[in-house]
């Protein structure tokens, strides 16, 4: 019975989704009605509108759907392998080498006198990923060497600090140009994301996703501590490395094209395990997709209500409902300390 209402939940998730993905492709600078918007796909004679909706709004509704799944299931993984529930996919300083990678490469520009709008679309999604890989590279060296969990959180948190600082020094001698685009990336923004980088984003993303599902009994099995998931024949330090590539691939991705959106990864666990009302990763890991996915995509259509065509940054609107969430799980874990 507790099973097929679980079940029920995923689909009623699911119907939330697509709902959410009509109106995010209806709402925006420019209204477009229910009738045009599925005249416009079936016929493609509605002038600007078909230019709108494919080339604007379903991209930014897609990659919506792919980095809030992303980020959820990311957060998800990250609680579990360090056993922290306010794990999330950035908690090994992934954002923080993408966002140092991206500051260099705006610092340079500016003092060599290029332009980084002329260097392309995919300037600054291929710096930040660079940034990401090579942050990736250094934990997972890290993880072989040290076969302690928190030891690694700890050194991917005072990897965040010093990457921040020296964005902070980076900033302080740019030009106002460059510290606008360096400042607008990290606001976080899905407006600017083209099909050809969606290209890249959606097929990576789903076989990540897919491996993860896959790795459902494993995580169980993690969550009841490393003794007995070694007995159940875990190699934790293996297992622990694949969580991270997957979660620095996932996270790294998405941030490198929409900039680093925070508290989805946080928040959306927790959300998810009390929606459901279970920790079994079988039912978390497809809630989490559906519920980050949803929660993106209901940010986005609120920062598209902006009057006079002003569109709010995605980030602080997710900062406005993770921020209570994150809040909840605090007292609560503190409560449950106490007890």
């Amino acid at each position: 019975m507790k099973t097929n209402r679980k079940i029920l939940l995923l689909f009623a998730l699911a119907t939330i989704l697509v709902l959410l993905f009509i109106a995010d492709l209806k709402i925006g600078g420019r209204p477009i009605s229910l009738f045009d918007t599925f005249r416009a796909y079936i016929n493609g004679d509605t002038g600007n509108t078909t230019t709108i909706l494919m080339n604007i709004r379903l991209p930014k509704a897609l990659a919506a759907i792919f980095t809030g799944a992303a980020l959820s299931v990311s957060g998800a993984i990250m609680q579990i392998v360090f056993k922290n529930p306010l794990a999330g996919p950035y908690v090994l300083g992934v954002s923080s080498g993408a966002s140092l990678a991206v500051a260099v490469v705006t610092m340079l520009a500016s003092l060599t006198g290029v332009s980084i709008y002329a260097l392309g679309n995919w300037t600054i999604g291929i710096t930040a990923v660079f940034g990401t890989l090579v942050v990736m590279m250094a934990i997972v060296a890290l993880s072989n060497k040290l076969n302690d969990s928190i030891t690694i959180l700890i050194i991917g948190v005072l990897f965040a600090s010093l990457a921040n600082a020296v964005i902070c020094i980076i900033q302080y001698f740019s030009n106002p140009d460059s510290l606008k685009l360096f400042v607008n990336w990290t606001m976080g923004s899905l407006n600017a994301i083209t099909w050809t980088q969606l290209e890249l984003i959606a097929p990576v993303s789903i076989l990540c996703l897919i491996a993860t599902l896959f790795l459902s009994k494993q995580l169980d099995a993690m969550l009841l501590g490393d003794i007995y998931a070694t007995t159940m024949g875990i190699s934790v330090r293996s297992f622990r490395n694949c969580c991270i590539l997957i979660t620095s691939i996932l996270a790294g991705l998405t941030t490198a094209f929409t900039g680093p959106i925070g508290f989805i990864g946080i928040a959306v666990p927790h959300l998810t395990r009390g929606l459901l009302n279970t920790t079994r990763h079988l039912y978390v890991i497809p809630g989490s997709i559906l519920t980050g996915a949803i929660i993106l995509l209901g940010c986005d259509i609120v920062s598209q209500s902006a009057k006079d065509g002003y569109t709010l940054p995605i980030n602080a609107i997710c900062a406005i409902i993770g921020a209570p969430v994150v809040t909840f799980v605090i007292i609560k874990s503190r409560k449950n300390k106490q007890a």
